[in-house]
Parts: C-alpha cells; structure tokens; sequence
C-alpha cells in the first residue's frame, strides 16, 4: 500500500512538473504544449511504433484513445507518405464505434487524413502544440475545400 502511495505521489509531482514546463511562455491556460516539435514527427519510423499505437487506439480508457487519435493524426501529417493499414481501418472502425463523440468526430478528421494526405501539406510544416490545435487545422482545411467546391 505504501509503494503505490509513493508511486501515485511521484506521478502527480512528475504530471505537475511536466504541465509548467511544457507550457509555452506567455500562452493560455489550456493550451499546454502536448505534442513534441516537427521534427521529432519527421523523424518516427511510424513501423517500428505501430505496435504501441495500435494498443493505445483499442485501451479501454477513452483519453488513451483520443490522445492515440492525435498522436497517430500528427504523425501521418507530419510524414504523409508512411502509411500504415492497421492503423487506418482501427481509425475507421472508432469512426462508427468510437466510445464517445469527440473520439468519433477526431477519429473521422484523422481517417481523412490517411485517405487524402495531399489535401494537408500545408500543416506537414506547422507546429502544433495540442490536439485541439492540430484537430481545428485539419476542420478548417476541409472547411477551405469545401467552400471551394461549392463555389466551383
């Protein structure tokens, strides 16, 4: 009982170490920096940590799932010509069976960017600091797209 007291108590000084020093100087609250830089992105061999991903996408817990949603999502825009099947149809499959709406909603976002990696070169560049800031980019580029659809 002791140990895990101890554990859960480190945990909670690490957690709260981590959210003041990844948290940007002068930026809101709420908008942590969760996501390392492009670069380390770039340079993930998306295969080798399929594995992982592909856990995370099928956890029980509904955060591990989004929070697997975004890495996976940041990950094929960082790189948009690794392509991984498995992780693609799991994406799909939480696009109908997703535990809750936001899983659904980032999990379709995330599905098109598999399927249409060209529509999104302009965020392979960006730096994004959250999910929410990554999610909300790839909404508006498809909101560009199909404004200029409609306008065709």
């Amino acid at each position: 009982m002791k140990t895990r007291m101890i554990v859960a108590a480190g945990l909670l000084a690490t957690a709260a170490l981590s959210a003041g020093v990844a948290q940007e100087p002068g930026a809101r609250v709420g908008r942590e920096r969760v996501f390392a830089s492009m670069g380390s992105y770039q340079r993930v061999d998306m295969q080798r940590i399929e594995k992982q991903l592909l856990y995370s996408l099928n956890h029980p817990c509904d955060a591990v799932v989004e929070s697997a949603i975004g890495e996976v999502a940041r990950l094929k825009v960082a790189q948009l010509c690794c392509t991984s099947s498995a992780i693609a149809d799991r994406l799909e499959e939480l696009v109908e069976e997703g535990g809750t709406p936001a899983i659904r909603y980032k999990a379709m976002l995330a599905t098109l960017v598999f399927q249409n990696p060209e529509m999104f070169a302009a965020e392979s560049g960006r730096d994004f600091v959250n999910g929410e800031d990554l999610f909300g980019a790839i909404a508006d580029r498809l909101g560009e797209r199909l404004l200029a659809v409609v306008s065709y």
